[in-house]
């Protein structure tokens, strides 16, 4: 299996796309952007935000048909890009928090 351009592989969840940001890197509303070969390369979504001192803030995955969801509702037609507001991630029906188990890789590491 080629895993070129994915971010992840995962036995459970597949191949995986992670975006990850920093609040005020991104205008003035979190978001995550997605454009349509993240979409066709990937099996689940995560979101992650860190903090301005780069502590995590939180970390979201959607499974990829409510993240093709999301993208079709907010696609420009220009670009092919998609903004997602944080806000409709994060509380998108499916969505695994991963807050807890990345925190505690973190602390691992230290």
């Amino acid at each position: 299996m080629e895993l070129t351009g994915s971010d992840v592989s995962s036995p459970e969840y597949g191949l995986i796309e992670v975006k990850s940001r920093i609040p005020g890197t991104d205008g003035p509303y979190p978001r995550v952007s997605l454009k349509q070969h993240n979409i066709e390369k990937a099996d689940w979504f995560v979101a992650v935000r860190w903090a301005r001192d780069y502590t995590l803030y939180d970390a979201v995955m959607l499974p990829k048909h409510r993240a093709l969801t999301l993208y079709q509702v907010r696609k420009q037609a220009k670009s092919g890009t998609a903004h997602i507001g944080w806000s409709d991630w994060k509380s998108a029906p499916d969505g695994l928090s991963l807050r807890e188990a990345c925190v505690k890789v973190i602390e691992s590491l230290g």
